[in-house]
């Protein structure tokens, strides 16, 4: 089974080392943002529905388009083909794509959030500890993806593993919508989410927190999302990568000021780009586990990819200058 993973991710990273060579030539007169509908990346919605982001760069004669993905992985698979040029996606498939490039193509430049992630189980199903989640069915958003490695990580550390490595819990990625109606069915025991996946799994489909993940990393802070951008566009227009850097850090300031006002924004975000908004009964508990910075909390995507690499789920290769500056 472990073997069967190793080659996946072999074979993954040869596509994806073709799609960097596949990378069409930047535009300097564009840029092309993506991120995704999770309130990790609440600056990133709020700068492009506020239309912050857009004069940040009209003043400097750039135009501005934006992709919103459902998963980290399909952001970096975009980055990786040219289809976006700079996103915003959890870390693991960060550096996934930085190991599988051996530097080449992609670069953190900043942070964006720590926190928002937790363990939800169905709530009657008897699921206390690692051990009760033998021969269960459990959830996260992608294969690949950054709750998906804590998921798998936190099974081992436990002494569980996915069926995958010859365990006993089997893990499917699945859309958040599809968790919510699977475990209402009685269906889906447990998932590993960003929220506010969590928290609507609480209020909507009768589960409790298990695990806050922050409770398993020291000061409770570790990467959610970071800020990526595709090497071959910073070598052509640099400068539109440092304004849409510096345009993202001004919306965690104002996220970070005014917690409440953030709250709202963020909603009205995801509300106008996504068509789905939050309700205020779910919106509290998420936002409430969310902290939003430009620190990329280098030490804890490293701890990341340590563990990724153990598990088959990121090829082996060095890190070195995976974090820098646009």
């Amino acid at each position: 089974m472990f073997e069967a993973l190793t080659r996946r991710a072999l074979l993954a990273g040869a596509a994806g080392a073709a799609l960097a060579g596949c990378r069409g030539k930047a535009d300097p007169r564009v840029l092309r943002v993506g991120c995704m509908g999770t309130l990790a990346h609440a600056p990133s919605l709020v700068g492009l529905h506020s239309g912050r982001f857009e004069r940040a760069l009209a003043a400097r004669g750039v135009r501005l388009e934006r992709a919103v993905f459902g998963a980290g992985p399909e952001v970096m698979s975009s980055l990786l083909a040219g289809a976006i040029d700079v996103g915003c996606l959890g870390p693991v498939p960060a550096v996934t794509a930085f190991v599988r490039t051996r530097g080449r193509s992609v670069r953190v430049v900043s942070g964006a959030a720590s926190g928002g992630a937790v363990f939800v189980v169905r709530r009657g199903a008897g699921i206390r500890c690692a051990a009760d989640l033998r021969g269960r069915h459990v959830a996260t958003p992608q294969l690949g993806n950054t709750n998906d490695l804590s998921l798998r990580a936190w099974l081992r550390s436990q002494g569980m593993d996915a069926t995958e490595y010859g365990g006993d819990v089997t893990v499917s990625p699945m859309k958040g919508s599809s968790m919510l109606a699977q475990m209402r069915r009685g269906m889906l025991d447990a998932a590993w989410v960003a929220e506010p996946w969590g928290a609507r799994l609480v209020a909507d489909a009768n589960a409790v927190v298990l695990i806050d993940e922050r409770d398993l990393w020291p000061e409770r802070r570790f990467a959610t999302a970071v800020l990526v951008m595709h090497r071959a566009y910073h070598a052509v227009a640099g400068d539109n990568v440092r304004a849409w850097v510096e345009a993202h850090a001004a919306e965690v300031a104002r996220l970070r000021e005014d917690g409440p006002r953030g709250m709202r924004e963020a909603n009205a975000a995801l509300r106008g780009i996504t068509g789905r908004g939050v309700p205020p009964a779910v919106l509290g508990p998420a936002w409430g586990r969310m902290e939003f910075t430009t620190d990329p909390l280098e030490g804890t995507i490293r701890a990341m990819a340590r563990v990724g690499m153990e598990l088959g789920m990121v090829p082996r290769g060095s890190m070195a200058g995976l974090v820098g500056t646009a």
